[in-house]
């Protein structure tokens, strides 16, 4: 089992303080004896170990990173571009011997939520793995908790096949919820009972989007990575980068499928609403129908004006209460014959 060690070496704070102005989040030293976490005064010893490999994160916006990145060994000018630039287009291309790119994580929310999302920087070469990102996202955090605790990693591909799998896991979870809310969705239009809100299926397909905006890129980043890939990249990795790639791409089916679903469930739920407001509609129209005739006879025979017929007749309340009797059944006749009842 790898081992993680934490000691302070003298002088610490003060390199420290100035690697954290530099926008140096945290670190880590990878050799045969395990993993170290690294401080502000290790950075230099570390770069010069040749029989151990780096992974560095910096926070992106510091005014004194582009000077710290530019001390890093593999990192040429346009690698340094990529890292401190302001584009959030996903992607990746290959400099060199270094791999550089942009990819996806999550917000580290509870629950996690596609809609936020955050864009880390990447540049990764045979001895370092270097990360800049503007806040910490839910991959990154993932894989820096779990070093600590023991896992291990051979080396820097192998430690970004790791961050770019902890997204997919992170998507999955996050899928399946939106999955089981469709599934109690389907239920309850099934059993006839209280149809969901108005806004649950277009919540769903929302959280559909967002994540298919969030997936898609990601796996792009791993599919034009594969085949630029530098010779030290080589056969094991190619099979764990391909495998992730299938993952990805079986998410992506997965959400094809589930949004197919959603919009099934929302062409269910507006012809139920719709079957419910022709039902109502009809309610009111049988009983505006029915209404009317007997509301013009009494309208009329209420008029305050001179010759009103049965003004003076003892059988007048009778026989106007018999005649608007009969116009509601002869409108019920028609409404019988126009098959609207």
């Amino acid at each position: 089992m790898a081992t993680t060690t934490t000691d302070n070496p003298p002088g610490e704070q003060p390199a420290q303080a100035k690697m954290a102005a530099a926008g140096f989040a945290s670190g880590f030293r990878f050799g045969p004896s395990g993993a170290r976490a690294l401080h502000g005064g290790d950075l230099g010893e570390a770069l010069g170990d040749r029989d151990s490999w780096l992974w560095l994160d910096f926070q992106l916006g510091e005014e004194r990173l582009a000077a710290m990145l530019a001390t890093l060994p593999g990192l040429t000018p346009r690698v340094l571009e990529l890292l401190l630039s302001t584009d959030d287009k996903v992607r990746t291309d290959t400099f060199g011997k270094a791999i550089v790119g942009i990819a996806n994580d999550y917000e580290m929310r509870k629950p996690l939520d596609a809609k936020y999302g955050v864009r880390w920087r990447f540049a990764l070469l045979p001895q370092l793995l270097v990360t800049v990102r503007p806040r910490l996202g839910h991959a990154l955090s993932q894989v820096q908790a779990d070093i600590p605790a023991g896992r291990h990693f051979r080396d820097p591909v192998h430690l970004m096949g790791a961050l770019l799998n902890e997204f997919a896991i992170a998507s999955y979870s996050m899928l399946v919820e939106i999955g089981n809310h469709i599934n109690e969705s389907e239920e309850r239009m099934l059993d006839d009972a209280a149809a969901p809100a108005a806004e649950v299926p277009g919540r769903i397909r929302r959280r559909l989007l967002y994540l298919h905006r969030q997936v898609i890129p990601v796996n792009g980043v791993i599919t034009f990575m594969l085949p630029q890939r530098p010779d030290w990249f080589d056969e094991t990795a190619r099979l764990e980068y391909r495998r992730i790639a299938e993952r990805l791409d079986n998410l992506h089916d997965e959400i094809e499928l589930l949004r197919e679903r959603a919009h099934t469930l929302e062409a269910d739920f507006q012809a139920r609403e719709s079957e419910r407001t022709n039902r109502r509609l009809t309610v009111l129209t049988v009983l505006s129908a029915l209404l009317l005739p007997p509301s013009v006879i009494s309208g009329i025979l209420g008029m305050n004006v001179g010759g009103q017929p049965l003004l003076r007749d003892p059988l007048g309340f009778l026989i106007a209460s018999g005649m608007m009797g009969a116009s509601v059944v002869v409108m019920l006749i028609i409404l019988r014959r126009i098959r609207l009842i």
